[in-house]
């Protein structure tokens, strides 16, 4: 099946879009998500990228549902052994473009100077996607080596396994009412010290037929006695 990409450069791309608007942000995100996802793919087939300027990144943009998809690729990239450019370098250069795209503030963003940046990243964590807030905060302030897909796919298998927890905890806690449920409660006792032991007290319902007894046979004589 054909499908038709509307090609354009990230400079572009970004002009279209602004992170103060919700629908627009969630585009955004998933931009970042596919550029690291072609990144990763890069550095697997032993390639660093080596330019990411905004006109030397190339967006492919399609629909598919009515929700757009994106891919990405790089003009200038080379293998590992002929460069001093690292795949850490590589994540973090990608961060602070999403940082600053983020924040509508890329010109104020050297990844070549990041004391700024690294020392006030609270300022720019405000208008980022709170779901991948930890993610940027990793990587700009401790210089981790994690891409962005691996964490949202981990974070996704942690939300699924804390859901798995709670919905076994509540399946327990059935079991348990029911459990107690089927089994009778114990009699209360009455202790007698003169015996040394405790017998259990009579239930209301066992007292019933003794008292219906009692009253069967008190009743004829107080009727002969006062009548």
């Amino acid at each position: 099946m054909n499908v038709d990409y509307n090609t354009t450069n990230f400079e572009q791309f970004i002009s279209k879009y602004s992170s103060s608007r919700d629908k627009d942000l969630d585009e955004i995100k998933n931009f970042f998500l596919s550029f690291d996802k072609k990144m990763k793919m890069y550095h697997d087939n032993n390639y660093i990228i080596t330019s990411f300027r905004l006109q030397d990144i190339i967006v492919y943009e399609s629909s598919n549902d009515g929700h757009n998809v994106y891919d990405v690729d790089f003009k200038y990239y080379t293998e590992k052994e002929n460069t001093n450019v690292t795949m850490r370098e590589n994540i973090f250069y990608s961060a602070c473009l999403a940082v600053g795209v983020y924040n509508n503030c890329l010109s104020y963003i050297n990844p070549d100077k990041p004391n700024f940046l690294k020392n006030n990243f609270y300022l720019f964590a405000e208008n980022i996607p709170s779901d991948v807030v930890s993610y940027y905060r990793g990587v700009i302030e401790r210089d981790a080596e994690v891409y962005l897909t691996e964490f949202v796919t981990t974070s996704k298998q942690q939300e699924i396994d804390r859901m798995k927890r709670e919905m076994d905890a509540e399946a327990q806690k059935e079991a348990e009412l029911q459990k107690n449920k089927d089994v009778p409660k114990p009699k209360s006792s009455i202790q007698n010290d003169t015996w040394g032991t405790s017998d259990a007290a009579f239930s209301s319902v066992a007292l019933f037929p003794i008292i219906f007894s009692i009253l069967g046979i008190l009743i004829p004589i107080l009727f002969v006695l006062f009548y």
